[in-house]
């Protein structure tokens, strides 16, 4: 905390101690809160946190930034000051982060999210991979997920029809629900905004049972379709990709 004094007096050149004939003085405490930006790529945006003792994602709290640190690799925030984007994992441990990792189209993923303090999470990927977020309602992943200091969970499905290739995911964690603070782009009055690299792609599972007789096992990935060929010589083809709204 710091503090304002504000004096109104006839007496000239009056500092802040001297004395005066007349008028008044009014002091004031304050707090000087620095902010937290994002660091994903312009197009993104750029939503900012006041920050808040007690309010953050992960284990570190957020240093101060000066403005949005957009960069392709949405780690600007994590070599300027501390590396305060420590918030989002891959398994219990915490210690497989999002940032960097390989997801696959139609897998099914749960992240793990450990934060200080009382407020509701939001999260974003970018499917399409058209540089914004939101556009498709399949893009937000959490809405206004309530989470208190501790790991809350968010199971996320990658759709069919996930764009291969980088994209981004933006998390948010705050107790404002303002919906400059709830939505992908804005300002929140406490918590932390959180930005991570990942990358899409397409990989066949191993087959988990025995195919019937009549069915290869083996499904190999060939541009953008799996193929097989049954006993008798058969080839099949099914599409590795599809429209939003397809369904099998």
């Amino acid at each position: 905390p710091t503090y304002a004094r504000f004096r109104w007096s006839t007496t000239k050149d009056l500092t802040a101690t001297a004395a005066a004939d007349d008028g008044e003085v009014e002091d004031y405490a304050l707090t000087i809160s620095g902010i937290d930006y994002s660091d994903a790529s312009a197009t993104y945006g750029a939503p900012a946190h006041t920050i808040v003792v007690g309010m953050h994602i992960g284990a570190a709290d957020p240093d101060s930034d000066a403005a949005a640190m957009p960069g392709p690799s949405a780690n600007g925030d994590d070599t300027s000051g501390s590396d305060d984007e420590d918030g989002v994992f891959l398994n219990s441990g915490l210690t497989t982060s999002l940032q960097t990792a390989t997801l696959n189209a139609e897998n099914q993923y749960t992240l793990y999210i450990p934060v200080t303090g009382t407020g509701k999470l939001y999260a974003w990927f970018d499917w399409d991979g058209d540089g914004t977020f939101g556009n498709l309602a399949a893009e937000q992943v959490a809405n206004g997920i309530s989470a208190t200091t501790g790991t809350t969970t968010l199971v996320v499905q990658v759709p069919l029809w996930a764009k291969t290739g980088t994209t981004y995911a933006r998390v948010r964690f705050t107790s404002d629900t303002a919906t400059t603070a709830t939505s992908p782009d804005g300002m929140a009055s406490d918590g932390e905004v959180e930005d991570y690299q990942v990358t899409i792609d397409r990989l066949a599972d191993t087959p988990s049972k025995t195919a019937p007789a009549s069915c290869s096992s083996t499904w190999t990935l060939s541009g953008s379709n799996y193929t097989t060929t049954t006993a008798e010589g058969v080839t099949m083809t099914a599409t590795a990709s599809a429209p939003t709204g397809s369904a099998w």
